[in-house]
């Protein structure tokens, strides 16, 4: 069973090298400013932390990035994330009973959105992690026909298709718009 997956945009690479950098540059500060007050071999310990950790924490940070995909093969859908512990998801398409999409602040100002199916299976919810926003959403609508056709908005051409949108429609806790 081999698909090619679908890349996520470069916006989704510049959202893990931020995180993996702020996670050695953070203690790194706190450890210099605990040397600057208290005893100044910290400022050493924190050159050193930075130097050492820095390129391993970029390192990580691409190679999570390359391991993010998603795909439609036959019956399944296909998605991938992860570093250390890479993880590749076949899933039923008959199996998924909704789709959750969240957007953070950012990832919206990026233009990136978080599909999660959910599923009766398994672990009952599988991430489609930091995908093109309207790509994601029309890949949902693609992997389910019809469980998403409420919430999309389309101008009746293809182009259109492929910009969809979602819409915030009132009761649904699910549905969150993408527009600014």
């Amino acid at each position: 069973f081999a698909v090619p997956l679908t890349p996520h945009p470069r916006a989704a690479r510049a959202r893990r090298l931020r995180r993996a950098l702020a996670a050695v540059l953070l203690p790194a500060a706190v450890l210099a400013l605990l040397g600057a007050l208290l005893a100044p071999v910290l400022l050493y310990v924190a050159a050193g932390w930075t130097l050492v950790l820095s390129p391993l924490a970029a390192a990580l940070a691409l190679d999570a990035y390359r391991s993010l995909g998603h795909a439609l093969g036959g019956a399944c859908l296909v998605t991938r994330s992860g570093t250390a512990r890479r993880a590749t998801v076949a899933l039923q398409r008959s199996g998924i009973i909704g789709w959750t999409v969240k957007q953070s602040y950012f990832q919206r100002r990026a233009g990136i959105l978080t599909l999660t199916a959910t599923t009766a299976a398994g672990e009952r919810a599988y991430d489609v992690l930091d995908a093109d926003a309207s790509e994601g959403l029309v890949f949902a609508a693609e992997a389910v026909p019809g469980l998403l056709t409420p919430f999309l908005e389309t101008e009746g051409t293809e182009e259109a298709a492929e910009r969809a949108r979602i819409v915030a429609v009132p009761g649904t806790a699910e549905a969150r718009s993408t527009e600014g």
